[in-house]
């Protein structure tokens, strides 16, 4: 995995939050092995943090970039 990420916290209909990790590839990553790299994201978070999360791999450089502080974490609840 690459070192760009974020973190969405949404509320569902239901009443819950509900966590997604979105993950950078790594530059020339294989694809095909995204779904095991995010069972292993998400496991670790949970055994280190006790907290469900969907991850998602997304294609190296889609996620923004700052020469300053980069916003890593939205928070839509309640919104």
């Amino acid at each position: 995995m690459g070192s760009e990420y974020q973190i969405h916290l949404d509320q569902k209909e239901d009443g819950k939050d509900y966590m997604t990790i979105k993950v950078e590839r790594t530059e020339g990553g294989p694809p095909a092995e995204d779904p095991a790299l995010a069972r292993s994201i998400e496991e670790e978070i949970k055994k280190q943090i006790l907290v469900s999360g969907k991850v998602e791999i997304v294609h190296y450089g889609a996620l923004p970039r700052s020469e300053r502080k980069s916003k890593r974490v939205f928070d839509n609840r309640g919104i």
